[in-house]
């Protein structure tokens, strides 16, 4: 805690202070043994002094990397950012957390680069919430991970609050049988503007093959499905009786536009016991009588 704040603190304090010597990576983050990195509101300045600790390797023990970029600054410390992790990514980083840091579709196509380069196959939470990404965007980098180069495979995958539509959904979803996200466990896409086009022809797929045997937590929040989707949804749950029941312990629904046919459904995959794991279940700001 109080060694990230001093980091946090030394970072913005560099504006002030002399370019860093020839070992600016070292002296910028003294701590060898540093797990855990937060840093907000990073403005290009920041991002130029940032740079030399990651690539000359003071951040090789690093598990988990949350930056954000002020939204008035432009790319150039964004692409800074992500070419500098291109050339030498923290080989230990299993969380990467760029939450709120609206980048934008064209952000997004950084990240896709950073993916299909192979530099951050160990990460295991993608955490890009809060962005600004549309279809584009989202396209680009479920590409990248699922392509030739990227080896990752993730166990969460946080795209809530974003301007993700049907085509974007689509993509997902189908993406969720490929080996990326056959072992995800959480997925977060919240507030988004996907409707029930993109659930029938994708994720009523993927249920009813059994490839999310692995969710445990689910949010489609906030997203105009209706029971066009949904009732179809919670149906492949309750008609797919092969192997053992489904292990998702949340799901988040609420202000779906769900209605009594959604219900309906859901009463009768609860009663088959093919979510008997599940613990909480917000259905919230709906339209069941």
């Amino acid at each position: 805690g109080h060694r990230v704040e001093a980091l946090h603190r030394r970072v913005r304090q560099r504006d002030e202070e002399d370019e860093a010597s020839e070992d600016g990576g070292t002296y910028l983050f003294p701590f060898p043994h540093l797990k855990g990195l937060h840093l907000t509101s990073l403005s290009d300045r920041h991002v130029t002094n940032l740079a030399p600790a990651i690539t000359q390797g003071a951040l090789e023990k690093l598990s988990t990397l949350h930056v954000d970029f002020v939204p008035t600054e432009g790319l150039l410390g964004i692409n800074l950012f992500f070419s500098t992790m291109q050339r030498r990514a923290p080989p230990r980083l299993r969380t990467l957390d760029l939450m709120g840091s609206y980048l934008g579709d064209e952000g997004f196509q950084q990240l896709a680069n950073l993916f299909s380069s192979g530099c951050c196959d160990c990460v295991e939470h993608l955490l890009i919430s809060q962005n600004g990404c549309s279809d584009r965007g989202v396209t680009k980098v479920l590409k990248a991970i699922a392509g030739p180069g990227c080896d990752v495979i993730l166990k969460t995958l946080d795209l809530g609050r974003n301007n993700i539509g049907d085509d974007g959904a689509r993509l997902l979803f189908k993406t969720l049988r490929q080996q990326p996200l056959r072992s995800l466990r959480t997925l977060n896409f919240r507030a988004n503007q996907f409707g029930h086009a993109a659930v029938t022809a994708a994720l009523v797929g993927s249920v009813a093959k059994r490839g999310c045997t692995t969710w445990r937590n689910l949010d489609l929040s906030q997203n105009p499905i209706g029971d066009q989707g949904l009732t179809p949804f919670f149906e492949a749950f309750a008609g797919n009786v092969a192997g053992c029941p489904y292990g998702l312990l949340t799901c988040a629904l609420s202000g779906t536009e769900l209605g009594d046919s959604t219900a309906d459904a859901l009463s009768e995959v609860l009663q088959s016991g093919m979510l008997q794991n599940l613990t909480a279940l917000d259905l919230s700001f709906n339209w069941i009588h």
